[in-house]
């Protein structure tokens, strides 16, 4: 469906491939060589190459460190009354990257260095728009192996796609394209590692059922900071909304009969 929409916006995807080197004359890029001997004329390259944290400023202060910060479930640090948040923190499950969830360990860990009692259970989200089209990755949502299998909707349908992933019959993961109206409810079920046989029926229905479809959109993606923002029943085709995260101001559109965001 994502390739779709590319594609329709003449944008050229060369999957699995690489680039080699960068011809240039000039002083201006002008060619690309891909791993796969292909040239491709070019004005601009974007690379990512992902995100480091720069943590050199703690050598020697016997704070423990892997690639980041290492912590617990606190959000504490191996010394007392230490606490880290945000791309640096390292917890046993990883790096937590982005803002948003930058945010939110902070208001946690804030809370903790004043006496609560609160855990950060790591949950990676990952959202995106494509043209409009969003996308949501919840947790393991395209795991490997034999003990992982999957429940998915047909992606032919709508314009839409959804698939829970499961390790046996706990919900591990998932991955929400076109609607992404019930994200909340289902990064839930990835955090509690609920059980499929004790999922909400109506929820079921929701995900992987096109009937319900139709009434669907509840739930959209802040187009620049990709806050899930739940909307109310009375939302509708031209109503301006202001996401309560970065402030951004957009307008609520319809398409394939779901609302979607369109920038005011």
């Amino acid at each position: 469906l994502v390739e779709r929409r590319l594609q329709d916006k003449s944008i050229v995807l060369r999957p699995s491939s690489g680039v080699s080197e960068a011809l240039g004359s000039a002083g201006r890029l002008r060619y690309l060589i891909l791993t796969d001997g292909a040239t491709v004329p070019a004005d601009l390259l974007c690379v990512g190459i992902g995100l480091v944290p720069d943590i050199d400023f703690l050598q020697g202060s016997g704070i423990a460190a892997g690639r980041g910060v290492i912590v617990d479930e606190a959000l504490a640090t191996n010394l007392s009354g230490v606490y880290a948040a945000g791309d640096a923190a390292e917890q046993q499950s990883g790096l937590d990257l982005g803002w948003l969830r930058a945010w939110e360990q902070g208001a946690l860990a804030g809370a903790n260095m004043t006496g609560a009692k609160k855990r950060y259970s790591r949950v990676p989200v990952l959202s995106l728009q494509a043209y409009g089209m969003d996308l949501m990755a919840i947790g393991q949502s395209n795991p490997k192996g034999r003990e992982f299998r999957s429940i998915a909707s047909d992606p032919g349908q709508m314009g839409v796609y959804k698939k829970l992933s499961l390790k046996g019959d706990i919900v591990v993961g998932a991955l929400l394209v076109g609607d992404i109206g019930d994200a909340s409810a289902v990064e839930k079920l990835v955090r509690e590692k609920a059980l499929i046989g004790q999922v909400d029926p109506l929820l079921t229905k929701r995900l992987f059922d096109p009937y319900y479809w139709e009434s669907a959109g509840r739930e959209i993606l802040c187009p620049v900071c990709k806050f899930g923002i739940r909307l109310g029943t009375e939302a509708k085709e031209g109503d301006v909304v202001t996401c309560p995260i970065c402030g951004e101001e957009f307008q609520l559109a319809s398409q394939d009969g779901r609302l979607v965001t369109r920038r005011a």
